[in-house]
């Protein structure tokens, strides 16, 4: 399936974790609650529009300038960066995060990690589509 962008800011001590990528503090214990919880869809993408690169990029984009905007940082002495999924999300967020529009948050970065989840097994897959 295609992934979709989803970002959540969260703020205090602890870690937050949200599908797609997420920011958050450095851990230290699990009272963390979301300041900024948008998605493609709340910036105005409809239906397959979400998945696109291009949205990605702009709700990354969005979440950087909301954070200087509300003064975030200020709380946000380091930020933990987590990955979930593979796709045109993860490329366009880090584009963001090293280009003009991260460069305030990129000095707070204290880790980047992956959350991918990884299926062992799993259900069974559905049958192959014949064209025929």
């Amino acid at each position: 399936g295609q992934s979709q962008a989803l970002a959540q800011v969260a703020s205090g001590s602890g870690s937050g974790s949200g599908s797609g990528n997420a920011l958050a503090p450095a851990p230290a214990n699990a009272n963390t609650y979301p300041r900024i919880s948008v998605s493609c869809g709340s910036i105005g993408f409809r239906k397959s529009h979400r998945g696109s690169y291009d949205a990605a990029y702009q709700l990354s984009s969005y979440v950087m300038s909301r954070i200087q905007n509300e003064g975030l940082l200020a709380e946000m002495r380091l930020v933990e960066v987590v990955f979930r999924g593979f796709g045109r999300g993860r490329e366009a967020f880090v584009k963001v995060l090293l280009g003009a529009e991260g460069r305030r948050v990129r000095g707070c970065v204290a880790r980047v990690s992956d959350g991918t989840r990884v299926k062992f097994g799993g259900t069974r897959g559905k049958k192959p589509r014949r064209l025929g």
